[in-house]
């Protein structure tokens, strides 16, 4: 495995592990479990690029992952915009600019695989 798949990894495990407790906070902080932004963020947008940043890993032969990147990045920013203007999206606002700012190390990396 090369360096940059390496850091690559790294980061998707810390954006799973930040995108676990996060969503665990949002739930504690009183956002409902029918928030569509909410939802749509951590049980699509999140696993559409932990999926397909790992198919890139490991150099699955397809354009697949990069349309899903494409269209799972852009609506994972807009999500998690509408999350932060919620009152219970103030009370983990640090922790959803560090995805989005993980999101951005993926989308600018992913190129190199």
């Amino acid at each position: 495995m090369n360096p940059k798949a390496k850091e690559i990894l790294e980061k998707l495990k810390e954006l799973k592990q930040l995108s676990n407790d996060t969503n665990i906070k949002l739930n504690k902080a009183g956002v409902k479990i029918t928030n569509i932004p909410k939802e749509e963020l951590f049980a699509y947008n999140l696993k559409d690029i932990f999926t397909a940043m790992e198919e890139l890993i490991r150099n699955e032969p397809s354009e697949k992952p990069r349309i899903r990147l494409g269209k799972a990045i852009p609506k994972a920013y807009e999500n998690i915009d509408k999350i932060q203007k919620t009152p219970e999206g103030n009370v983990c606002s640090e922790a959803l600019t560090r995805i989005k700012t993980l999101i951005k190390y993926l989308e600018d990396s992913h190129i190199a695989l």
